[in-house]
């Protein structure tokens, strides 16, 4: 396996025949009798697969088995993409380890590509209070999405789903229990995933922001940000405001730099299942967006491509001769 920026890469001529002839582990991990875990990382492989096991460790002899895993990681296959395993631990302990076993698994002339990820304390079972609104919930990494409806009487069709926001919870159509249908379930909550509002200066690259359901990264006031080789997807969809007619309206872009706007540029990303718009400059009130570069950037599957709009009248789009 060689390192590589962000990550391994592992180009296989033979897993072997059992879980242990092939591992990869990560050690130093403190864990706490009882707590639920969830661990997140990214990875794909050219020849679709799944892991003989993922475990949760004592780091070296004799190998205690640390956790219980209460959820199995799904199929790897041709495209970078999230993945993640729950856990239960049962020991408290200083010197756990993540043992993923590729061994038996891994096909034979594969190349396997591994982002190391986070371990997450996740809630034990007790509600969890979503105090914003939920524009999107996606299933299994984008399998499926729910539908977004406004009343609990709205909840017809399997998959439909209402944001309660006096509780603060969400209610969902379902034949069964969800978490018995699907490995991963994400709320997309209604707030940037990255706020950079009066932010300059600042590179984001190599990044995936996904399950937002404001925008990707939005904010005003900004200077000298790049956007860079970043996955942005499944962005948007939240609860903005209601007319005075009564109808609801969402928003939610994966790109925004949103009035006073200047000297900044994406580039090389990928946008797609994004709710509005991939990429945007706009701009409500006296303002000026000056020297805003897109090129090489891909798109698809988003409600249109480029949004631009400034405003008022005094408002000015320009793009300096000197910084050309």
């Amino acid at each position: 396996m060689r390192s590589q920026a962000g990550g391994y890469r592992l180009e296989c001529q033979s897993s072997g025949t059992r879980g242990n002839h092939l591992q990869l582990s990560v050690a130093g991990l403190h864990i706490r009798e009882g707590q639920a875990y969830e661990l997140a990382f990214r990875a794909r492989c050219s020849k679709s697969f799944t892991p003989a096991a993922i475990r949760i460790m004592k780091a070296d002899r004799p190998w205690t088995a640390y956790a219980s895993a209460v959820t199995r990681c799904a199929e790897i296959g041709g495209e970078m993409a999230e993945c993640s395993v729950g856990f239960l631990a049962t020991i408290t302990a200083a010197d756990g380890r993540i043992t993923v076993y590729l061994g038996g698994a891994l096909p034979e002339g594969a190349t396997f590509e591994w982002q190391p990820g986070k371990l997450y304390q996740v809630d034990n079972g007790q509600p969890v209070k979503l105090s914003v609104d939920v524009g999107n919930i996606i299933f299994d990494h984008g399998a499926a999405v729910g539908v977004k409806r406004w009343s609990l009487a709205d909840l017809r069709q399997e998959g439909d789903y209402w944001y309660d926001g006096r509780r603060w919870q969400v209610v969902l159509r379902a034949a069964a229990n969800p978490a018995s249908q699907h490995r991963s379930i994400e709320l997309a909550l209604a707030r940037h995933i990255i706020d950079e509002g009066g932010c300059g200066y600042v590179t984001y690259e190599n990044l995936a922001l996904l399950y937002g359901a404001a925008h990707g990264v939005g904010g005003g006031g900004t200077r000298h940000i790049t956007v860079r080789d970043c996955d942005i997807a499944y962005v948007g969809g939240g609860h903005q405001f209601t007319r005075p007619d009564g109808k609801p309206v969402r928003y939610g872009n994966g790109i925004e730099f949103w009035a006073g706007a200047r000297d900044c540029l994406v580039e090389g990303c990928r946008l797609w299942e994004i709710y509005d718009a991939a990429l945007t400059n706009q701009g409500n009130g006296t303002n000026v967006q000056e020297n805003i570069t897109y090129r090489r950037n891909v798109i698809w599957n988003s409600e249109y491509s480029f949004e631009y709009w400034n405003r008022d009248q005094a408002s000015v789009t320009r793009k300096h001769p000197l910084r050309a």
